[in-house]
């Protein structure tokens, strides 16, 4: 038989199957999975924000060079998109290395934006 749980944030009841474990003893979390998930959506959110904030005033500045993944060259911090939810501030891939990437995509599976 199937064990049932009830949420400690959203008060629904799930099978303990819709329930993350827990890592330091074999029992699950008190809130289901879906508001577990919610939870980190917001807190990334929040985070995003605040570095953003943190950019625009002047805090913060983006390393002054960064390594791109796709085409192997260090390049400089101009070179790559905006990210705050990178530590570095920088995304993974250069400007050019992202345009071609997406342009292989958008090529690859017939992806047309709407007009």
């Amino acid at each position: 038989m199937d064990e049932i749980k009830q949420c400690s944030k959203c008060k629904e009841e799930f099978l303990l199957e819709e329930f993350y474990k827990r890592s330091d003893r074999d029992a699950p979390v008190s809130q289901c999975k879906w508001c577990c998930k919610e939870e980190v959506r917001k807190r990334q959110k929040k985070r995003r924000a605040k570095r953003k904030q943190q950019y625009k005033n002047g805090e913060i500045q983006p390393i002054p060079e960064k390594w791109c993944v796709l085409c192997d060259e260090v390049k400089p911090w101009q070179d790559f998109y905006i990210r705050y939810d990178c530590r570095t501030l920088l995304s993974h891939y250069c400007k050019s290395c992202h345009n071609s990437d997406n342009l292989a995509y958008r090529k690859r599976t017939g992806y047309q934006r709407n007009a």
